[in-house]
């Protein structure tokens, strides 16, 4: 019977294969998001700063999706393997959040505040929307919400104004929410995990003894004959 170390160990894979799994698709969502903020803020900064920050996201949307697609297509996880594989993901969780909350603040002095309120929301739209993505991975999780998260509402507070500070701390109560939330689905996929690997591990065990038992039962204790 498999040891509740062995357990964890396999739960920590399956909840790796299933980050690089969700998320792949995600990514081109991702890219749209972004052409549509660029578009936006092009009319305000003008097109060469934004298509600037346009490419950049690009590249480490590409550089992920190739990522991605070499863990489909070479990758095997092992209990060797897992922890690299998500140190991996939650670099690229982090540096793609940046691009964003580097990004945003980059462009807040040239753009409205109107467009610079759209921008905050849909960044903590891009962060509610990555919790079924994410939650595998509360590492992942921090990661992200810390780097697109945080630069702006830092910002934000810098500003001094009463409506700038409230939309600062509409970002901090968001994040907070958010990690919380994706926490509770996190302990939730790995406890029935767990649950499901410990039920089929007792399974294969009663099917030995079973067989094991009945192997005894047709066998002549004294001859040793079957």
């Amino acid at each position: 019977m498999k040891t509740e170390s062995d357990i964890l160990q396999q739960v920590n894979i399956e909840k790796t294969a299933l980050l690089f799994r969700e998320n792949r698709q995600g990514l081109f969502m991702s890219l749209f998001v972004a052409s549509i903020v660029s578009s936006v803020v092009a009319l305000e900064v003008g097109m060469v700063p934004s298509l600037v920050w346009w490419l950049i996201m690009s590249s480490i949307l590409l550089s992920r999706m190739l990522v991605f697609v070499r863990f489909q297509t070479q990758v095997k996880l092992t209990a060797g393997n897992v922890s690299y594989w998500n140190k991996v993901f939650v670099a690229g969780s982090a540096i793609y959040g940046l691009s964003w909350g580097l990004g945003v603040p980059y462009f807040a002095g040239d753009v409205s505040f109107e467009v610079m309120l759209l921008c905050v929301m849909v960044m903590i739209s891009l962060c509610v929307g990555a919790v079924p993505y994410l939650f595998y991975s509360l590492m992942a999780v921090e990661s992200y919400l810390l780097t697109i998260l945080a630069p702006i509402t830092i910002w934000l507070f810098m500003q001094g104004g009463l409506t700038e500070g409230l939309a600062g701390l509409t970002c901090l109560i968001f994040a907070v929410s958010t990690y919380l939330m994706a926490r509770k689905l996190n302990i939730l996929m790995t406890n029935t995990m767990r649950l499901q690997l410990e039920n089929a591990s007792l399974s294969n065990e009663l099917i030995k003894a079973n067989y094991e038992l009945k192997a005894l039962s047709s066998t002549d204790l004294l001859s040793g004959i079957a």
